[in-house]
């Protein structure tokens, strides 16, 4: 009995470290979106199989199970079926490579999507198709197996097609630089929520303050009005002491300091 077999690499994971224990490592974000955006050619690829029935596998690390739910989300919506339930097979942890083709020789759908790591990827393509075909973190390499397994191995088969997995470097790269753009705009709203607490310290009246002088703030209003400035405009303020004549300041509005401090941002 034929049978399509759908060997997947997953994606491109962390690190090794003494930390880390091998069966842990995860996903990067770059090796996530890398298989997002190279799963929709591998499913259309699929799809032009029509195949009837699909069952999909995974190693029981935590690389290849959350590569198999990115695979099970994308051949779903792809190949328009209303689920695919994923299968934990040690053997593709432990790297058996026949107790895996015993397993696909007894499996009734006519297409399996297995999830796993090298060497057993490279292995299992040169098993049924006689040659090494290299496959990279996120690589795809579809083999159809014919006639009759023998010791628990294909005795025929030949390969499908292979996707070499995506460079996952680039979208490292886009991360990385959203990672920066993050960052900056978080420092800015920092800057910008203690700019404004500032100012609105400024603007509290000073209670103690209150009914001191009140000669001169009538003074100042009264040489506002001389100066021709509206009823809505920020009011000119002499320093102490300043000689009648002198030059004056005005003292800008909230909504003007603001303007200024972007203003001041974007100039650095």
């Amino acid at each position: 009995m034929a049978k399509m077999i759908v060997l997947v690499r997953h994606g491109k994971a962390q690190l090794r470290s003494d930390e880390l224990p091998d069966f842990e490592r995860e996903l990067t974000e770059a090796g996530v979106r890398a298989l997002k955006a190279w799963l929709p050619r591998a499913a259309r690829l699929l799809a032009e199989e029509h195949p009837k029935s699909i069952e999909l596998w995974t190693s029981p690390a935590m690389r290849a199970w959350q590569t198999a739910d990115l695979v099970a989300d994308e051949f779903v919506e792809t190949l328009g079926i209303n689920e695919l339930e994923t299968i934990e097979m040690p053997c593709l942890w432990t790297q058996d490579l026949s107790e895996f083709f015993a397993a696909a020789s007894e499996c009734e759908s006519d297409v399996v999507v297995a999830v796993g790591h090298n060497p057993f990827m490279e292995e299992a393509v040169a098993q049924v198709c006689g040659q090494a075909v290299p496959l990279a973190t996120g690589g795809i390499a579809a083999v159809r197996v014919n006639g009759e397994f023998s010791n628990g191995l294909p005795s025929e088969g030949r390969l499908l097609w292979v996707m070499q997995g995506p460079e996952a470097k680039r979208w490292k790269a886009m991360v990385d630089v959203e990672d920066v753009i993050a960052e900056a705009v978080d420092n800015v709203e920092a800057r910008r929520e203690a700019f404004e607490r500032g100012a609105e310290q400024a603007e509290e009246p000073d209670v103690h303050a209150e009914g001191k002088d009140r000669g001169e703030d009538e003074e100042r209003e009264g040489t506002a009005g001389r100066c021709g400035h509206g009823a809505g405009a920020a009011r000119i303020v002499p320093s102490p002491g300043t000689r009648a004549g002198a030059e004056t300041y005005t003292v800008p509005s909230l909504r003007t300091r603001r303007f200024m401090f972007f203003t001041f941002l974007r100039s650095r």
